[in-house]
Protein backbone atom coordinates (compact mmCIF):
# COMPACT_ATOMS: atom_id res chain seq x y z
CA UNK A 1 0.00 0.00 0.00
CA UNK A 2 1.41 3.45 -1.31
CA UNK A 3 1.45 6.48 1.59
CA UNK A 4 0.03 9.55 0.60
CA UNK A 5 3.64 11.26 0.41
CA UNK A 6 4.48 8.52 -1.93
CA UNK A 7 1.42 9.25 -4.11
CA UNK A 8 1.59 12.94 -4.04
CA UNK A 9 5.11 12.44 -4.94
CA UNK A 10 3.84 10.29 -7.82
CA UNK A 11 1.26 12.45 -8.79
CA UNK A 12 3.05 15.66 -9.72
CA UNK A 13 5.61 13.97 -11.39
CA UNK A 14 3.31 12.10 -13.44
CA UNK A 15 1.56 15.57 -13.70
CA UNK A 16 5.28 17.38 -14.82
CA UNK A 17 5.06 14.64 -17.84
CA UNK A 18 2.12 15.71 -19.44
CA UNK A 19 3.19 18.30 -21.26
CA UNK A 20 5.36 15.44 -22.97
CA UNK A 21 2.53 13.61 -24.31
CA UNK A 22 1.59 13.79 -28.13
CA UNK A 23 -1.96 13.44 -28.45
CA UNK A 24 -4.85 16.33 -27.26
CA UNK A 25 -5.37 14.56 -23.96
CA UNK A 26 -2.19 15.70 -22.27
CA UNK A 27 -2.13 12.25 -20.27
CA UNK A 28 0.60 10.98 -18.13
CA UNK A 29 1.23 7.54 -15.85
CA UNK A 30 3.60 6.75 -13.54
CA UNK A 31 4.24 2.73 -12.10
CA UNK A 32 4.84 2.07 -8.54
CA UNK A 33 6.27 -0.92 -6.99
CA UNK A 34 5.14 -2.07 -3.28
CA UNK A 35 7.16 0.33 -1.72
CA UNK A 36 5.62 2.98 -3.64
CA UNK A 37 8.68 4.02 -5.70
CA UNK A 38 8.27 5.10 -9.38
CA UNK A 39 9.51 1.74 -11.56
CA UNK A 40 8.28 3.48 -15.15
CA UNK A 41 6.72 6.65 -16.94
CA UNK A 42 4.82 7.33 -19.68
CA UNK A 43 2.46 9.57 -22.12
CA UNK A 44 -0.03 9.42 -24.79
CA UNK A 45 2.84 9.26 -27.68
CA UNK A 46 2.03 8.60 -31.36
CA UNK A 47 4.41 5.74 -31.20
CA UNK A 48 1.93 2.58 -32.21
CA UNK A 49 1.32 -0.14 -29.74
CA UNK A 50 0.56 -3.96 -30.47
CA UNK A 51 -1.92 -4.13 -28.02
CA UNK A 52 -4.20 -1.29 -29.84
CA UNK A 53 -6.35 -3.22 -31.83
CA UNK A 54 -10.16 -3.21 -32.28
CA UNK A 55 -10.29 -7.07 -30.91
CA UNK A 56 -8.79 -5.99 -27.57
CA UNK A 57 -11.72 -3.30 -26.89
CA UNK A 58 -9.86 0.35 -28.64
CA UNK A 59 -11.35 1.82 -32.17
CA UNK A 60 -9.84 1.35 -35.36
CA UNK A 61 -9.56 5.51 -35.15
CA UNK A 62 -7.50 5.43 -32.08
CA UNK A 63 -3.67 5.74 -33.30
CA UNK A 64 -0.43 5.62 -30.87
CA UNK A 65 -0.62 4.47 -27.39
CA UNK A 66 -2.50 5.37 -23.94
CA UNK A 67 -0.03 6.23 -21.86
CA UNK A 68 -0.90 3.58 -19.33
CA UNK A 69 0.31 1.21 -22.51
CA UNK A 70 3.75 3.78 -22.93
CA UNK A 71 4.38 2.75 -19.29
CA UNK A 72 3.89 -0.41 -19.17
CA UNK A 73 6.17 -0.84 -22.24
CA UNK A 74 8.89 1.39 -21.37
CA UNK A 75 9.18 -0.88 -18.21
CA UNK A 76 9.31 -3.89 -20.08
CA UNK A 77 12.21 -2.10 -22.62
CA UNK A 78 14.04 -1.36 -19.73
CA UNK A 79 13.94 -4.82 -18.11
CA UNK A 80 14.63 -6.56 -21.14
CA UNK A 81 11.14 -8.19 -21.76
CA UNK A 82 10.58 -9.48 -24.84
CA UNK A 83 6.54 -8.83 -25.96
CA UNK A 84 6.79 -10.95 -29.27
CA UNK A 85 5.02 -13.63 -27.91
CA UNK A 86 1.69 -11.93 -26.35
CA UNK A 87 1.17 -14.95 -23.57
CA UNK A 88 4.46 -15.21 -22.37
CA UNK A 89 4.92 -11.14 -22.47
CA UNK A 90 1.91 -11.26 -20.09
CA UNK A 91 3.18 -13.90 -17.56
CA UNK A 92 6.71 -12.15 -17.34
CA UNK A 93 4.46 -8.93 -16.48
CA UNK A 94 2.64 -10.62 -13.72
CA UNK A 95 6.37 -11.65 -12.79
CA UNK A 96 7.06 -7.96 -11.65
CA UNK A 97 6.20 -5.93 -9.23
CA UNK A 98 3.72 -3.76 -10.76
CA UNK A 99 1.35 -2.51 -7.69
CA UNK A 100 0.26 1.03 -8.54
CA UNK A 101 -0.58 2.94 -11.60
CA UNK A 102 -1.20 6.52 -11.11
CA UNK A 103 -2.59 8.52 -14.28
CA UNK A 104 -3.13 11.83 -14.44
CA UNK A 105 -4.27 14.57 -17.17
CA UNK A 106 -3.66 17.97 -17.81
CA UNK A 107 -6.42 19.66 -19.03
CA UNK A 108 -6.64 23.41 -20.49
CA UNK A 109 -3.23 23.22 -22.20
CA UNK A 110 0.13 22.46 -21.35
CA UNK A 111 0.84 25.41 -19.25
CA UNK A 112 -2.33 24.94 -17.16
CA UNK A 113 -2.87 23.41 -13.76
CA UNK A 114 -6.04 22.29 -13.89
CA UNK A 115 -6.33 18.23 -13.65
CA UNK A 116 -9.06 16.68 -15.93
CA UNK A 117 -10.85 12.71 -15.89
CA UNK A 118 -8.41 10.42 -16.15
CA UNK A 119 -9.71 7.27 -15.35
CA UNK A 120 -8.25 4.35 -17.80
CA UNK A 121 -10.56 3.13 -20.53
CA UNK A 122 -11.77 -0.36 -20.20
CA UNK A 123 -9.26 -1.47 -22.52
CA UNK A 124 -6.38 -0.26 -20.90
CA UNK A 125 -8.00 -1.57 -17.88
CA UNK A 126 -8.09 -4.93 -19.07
CA UNK A 127 -4.19 -4.55 -20.44
CA UNK A 128 -3.46 -3.43 -16.86
CA UNK A 129 -5.14 -6.15 -15.03
CA UNK A 130 -3.18 -8.76 -18.11
CA UNK A 131 -0.14 -7.26 -16.91
CA UNK A 132 -0.70 -7.76 -13.07
CA UNK A 133 -0.85 -4.19 -11.80
CA UNK A 134 -3.02 -4.50 -8.56
CA UNK A 135 -4.44 -0.94 -8.20
CA UNK A 136 -4.81 2.11 -10.38
CA UNK A 137 -5.51 6.11 -9.24
CA UNK A 138 -6.93 8.33 -11.39
CA UNK A 139 -9.02 11.44 -11.07
CA UNK A 140 -12.72 12.26 -11.08
CA UNK A 141 -13.82 15.45 -12.41
CA UNK A 142 -17.94 14.63 -11.04
CA UNK A 143 -16.44 13.97 -7.35
CA UNK A 144 -13.45 16.57 -7.52
CA UNK A 145 -11.00 14.60 -6.13
CA UNK A 146 -8.37 10.76 -6.76
CA UNK A 147 -9.91 7.16 -6.98
CA UNK A 148 -7.60 4.62 -6.15
CA UNK A 149 -9.74 1.05 -7.47
CA UNK A 150 -8.46 -2.27 -7.85
CA UNK A 151 -7.70 -3.22 -11.30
Amino acid sequence: MITDEQFIYAHNYAFDLTPKASFRQRMAAVLLNSNGEISAEGVNEFESHWYMKPENGYRKDQIGAHCELSTIRNYCRRHNIDDKNKTRFFNECKKQDFNTIVVVRRKGGICSLTRGNSKPCSACQTFLKKCGVKYMVYFDEKVNHYIKEHV
